[in-house]
Parts: C-alpha cells; structure tokens; sequence
C-alpha cells in the first residue's frame, strides 16, 4: 500500500480503490478533453501523491489545474510547489478565507494594506496571485467590490517584507472544508 505524510507529519494511508476511481474519472475527462469538449482539463483537492498516481497509473495528460481551499491563512506549500514544477495552475478558491478569519480586521493585513493604500482583500488577493501565483475564484454580493478587488489587486507590488509577514498568517487546518491531507 501507498502512504504519505500529511502536513501533521502523520503517515496516511491511500486506498488504493479510491486510486482507481480517481484515475477512472480522469481518464473520462482526458477523453473529453482530446474529443474537444473541453478547452483544459483539472483537479479538485489533490495533494501531490494523488497527481502523482494519475501519472504513474497511465494518465497522458498532466492536470491544466488544481483547485484548493486556498488563502493567506491556508497556503498549501507543499502542494503549490509540486503543481509549479508539474506546469499545474492552482486555483484558490475561498481565498479570503470563508469569513471565518475577518480578513478586514487582521492587524497584518490592515498594515500592509494601509502601507499601498488598498483594502485587506486586495492585499490577500495580490499576495495569492503575485507570491503564491494562483489563479483566484471569489465571489461578491457587490459589484463594484469585486471590480475594485480585481483592478487593485493585479496593480500592488508586495516588497518582502509584506510577503515575509503575510507568510506568518499561514495556519495548519481548513475551517470545515476537506484538507487534500485528508482525503486517501
């Protein structure tokens, strides 16, 4: 059998059923993608071991993307760094952190955030595509928060000093959400 190490440093086992249906449905989705159905092709919740298994069981294309619970307080290190060497984009999805973690009064946040004269969204939003080079998937119930977030967002500049702090928000856990760590 398969084991990996979770971010607890704890050896999980992989069912190796759950193997072969992962690789089942990918191998539907690497049809439709060949057939032209689909324009690219991804994963959801998938630590290195599971990417890798699709490769090593047969599959012919590498995953275009990986879509992760993603944030400035569950970053996924590890993850993001093998989906970069493989040519796989990460897709943060809940990237202000399922408003659990009140991003607009994180005392981090708001410093970096006054320093370029934005919102803390914008800071989280910049940092997840500049430093963590993720794509991002938010939504709004405004209109012109979600305009404001995207513009401002791709115009900051993060110095390393922001980056060294903002990395300090990282936590261990997802908030109710499945943690690619926990999944076999």
């Amino acid at each position: 059998n398969d084991y990996y190490t979770n971010n607890n440093d704890n050896m999980v086992e992989i069912d190796p059923n759950n193997r072969a249906k992962r690789l089942a449905a990918w191998n539907v989705l690497e049809h439709y993608y060949k057939m032209g159905w689909a324009r690219s092709i991804g994963v959801s919740n998938f630590h290195e071991v599971h990417i890798q298994h699709l490769l090593d069981d047969g599959a012919t294309i590498v995953p275009h993307v990986n879509q992760l619970e993603t944030s400035v307080y569950i970053q996924h290190t590890n993850i993001m760094n093998y989906c970069q060497q493989k040519g796989i984009v990460v897709s943060a999805y809940s990237p202000f952190g399922r408003g659990i973690m009140d991003i607009e009064k994180d005392a981090i946040l708001l410093q970096v955030a006054k320093k370029h004269s934005v919102s803390p969204g914008q800071i989280a939003l910049a940092y997840l595509m500049e430093h963590l080079n993720c794509a991002t998937s938010f939504y709004s119930s405004s209109k012109e928060r979600m305009e404001g977030n995207m513009a401002a967002s791709c115009g900051i500049e993060l110095d390393e000093e922001d980056v060294a702090k903002l990395g300090t928000l990282q936590r261990s856990a997802s908030w109710g959400l499945p943690s690619p760590y926990t999944l076999s």
